[in-house]
């Protein structure tokens, strides 16, 4: 996992559950909350005269749609529904193809995941990255670095908090966290090279290696994706090919950044390791029922990185995701609206071929603005 949002925002829908009785308020900086409460959009837009304006550029009424928790397909061979638990049957048909040292990369379905995405320069969509282990048995595991955080006095900064530790898990446990997963596999690894891989992955769980939030190269600790690059060793350093993500130039985000306590340099991302030479998805386990489900998520979250690129420098990155008071972040009302629209428009282009998502990132590009409109600053005065 990157430091900065991929660390902060993925665990913060766990640490800031009601149950802990803490506000989010209490463990992070005032600038934090004054970053994420700048909106230069309207907060609400008016549901029925939105609903007038999108049947008018569309010419069909679309019925926004939002996906569930506690199912699971998988999608590329049109399998489910499954629970979660289903994916721990030793040799599971929901296992088809996959195998051992396959990565699997791992999207979020909370803001914190949309905040990633916003604050890197390049578009990026994943937010974690484990190694699949299938044991003697054809059960599935999983060896991730997963970050911890202390509510206990650490510092001056929200970065301090954090800890953790190389794990071993169910494949169950790490699915049940997110909204997608892909498991790539990488080119030219043969069985001898898997084995040393997992006897890395092995090592690194009986070290108890902890978790590197900064993803500093000089920190014996280690954040998911250093992980990665421990354990596959030279089937990933050769020719330098993994290329490190840039963190966004916009104020706001630096800004947020250094109130948290993380740096602001490159660093690798899960995708990072997908655009690998040789790299194939093999599979991928989603609570999107279809391929159409999928790439309204991944075309919607493409147009609000590239809209946030191309906006004015007061348009900052409050302006998409909002400060939460339990989970720290939360998606502005045109964010989440807009997201529903584009699984609503996925759903409704019929059976998915070449053509449908170019016509859903058209339709989406059209509608975009329709959510996104500028307040007049004289009307707050």
């Amino acid at each position: 996992m990157g430091r900065a949002f991929r660390a902060a925002w993925t665990t913060a829908s766990i640490v800031w559950a009601p149950a802990c009785h803490l506000p989010a308020s209490a463990v992070v900086a005032p600038e934090v909350i004054e970053v994420l409460e700048e909106n230069a959009f309207l907060e609400r837009i008016d549901e029925h005269e939105l609903a007038r304006e999108l049947e008018a550029l569309l010419g069909v009424e679309v019925e926004p749609q939002r996906v569930r928790a506690g199912r699971y397909w998988r999608v590329d061979l049109e399998l489910g529904p499954l629970a979660p638990l289903d994916l721990d049957r030793p040799r599971s048909a929901a296992l088809e193809g996959l195998r051992s040292c396959d990565l699997l990369l791992a999207k979020n379905a909370k803001a914190q995941s949309l905040g990633t995405t916003l604050s890197l320069e390049a578009f990026t969509f994943y937010d974690h990255v484990g190694l699949l282990e299938l044991d003697e048995n054809g059960r599935p595991w999983v060896y991730e670095s997963w970050p911890r955080i202390s509510l206990k006095p650490l510092g001056p900064v929200f970065a301090g908090r954090f800890g953790g530790e190389v794990a071993r898990i169910p494949l169950s446990d790490f699915v049940r966290r997110y909204e997608t997963v892909e498991c790539i596999r990488l080119g030219g690894m043969d069985e001898g090279e898997s084995a040393a891989v997992l006897r890395r992955a092995r090592a690194a769980r009986e070290h108890r290696i902890e978790y590197d939030p900064f993803h500093d190269a000089d920190d014996p600790r280690l954040s998911c994706s250093e992980l990665l690059v421990h354990l596959l060793g030279e089937a990933v350093r050769d020719g330098g090919a993994l290329t490190p993500a840039a963190v966004s130039r916009h104020r706001s985000v630096r800004r947020l950044l250094t109130a948290l306590g993380f740096r602001t340099d490159p660093y690798l991302v899960p995708d990072s390791f997908a655009a690998l030479p040789g790299a194939t998805s093999v599979g991928t386990l989603s609570r999107h029922r279809d391929r159409a489900g999928l790439a309204s998520v991944a075309v919607a979250y493409e147009l609000l990185h590239a809209h946030f690129l191309a906006s004015d420098a007061d348009v900052g990155i409050g302006s998409y995701v909002a400060f939460d008071r339990w989970q720290l972040v939360r998606y502005r009302e045109a964010t989440r609206s807009f997201l529903d629209l584009a699984a609503g428009l996925a759903a409704a282009l019929g059976p998915w071929d070449q053509r449908s998502e170019a016509r859903l990132r058209s339709d989406l590009t059209r509608t975009l603005p329709l959510f996104f409109r500028r307040r007049d600053p004289r009307r707050d005065l």
